[in-house]
């Protein structure tokens, strides 16, 4: 192997030692937006099902159908937006 190959190699080598790659995101931190999105979610789903069926249940007792179900519904839709808010605001 001649000296002008040899010294490209090694000057190769020494440039490919020394460029940094980017560092890949943490996981952490790329996860914690997801972790909101699921609470807000579960809140979602939870609130309007209880809603509903408290309301549902109401009705069927006092035989009202569909007024407690639908003012249990609209209850539902306004506390959670009122605990999506504070959630949100929290960070």
């Amino acid at each position: 192997m001649s000296d002008d190959k040899l010294k490209d190699l090694q000057k190769r080598i020494g440039d490919a030692q020394t460029d940094k790659e980017p560092e890949p995101p943490r996981p952490a931190a790329s996860l914690e937006g997801m972790d909101t999105g699921m609470r807000i979610l579960t809140e979602l789903i939870g609130i309007m099902l209880a809603s509903g069926v408290i309301g549902y249940f109401i009705d069927q007792w006092l035989d009202t159908a569909p007024g407690f179900f639908l003012g249990m519904l609209v209850l539902g839709i306004i506390t959670f937006f009122y605990k999506m808010f504070k959630m949100t605001k929290k960070n």
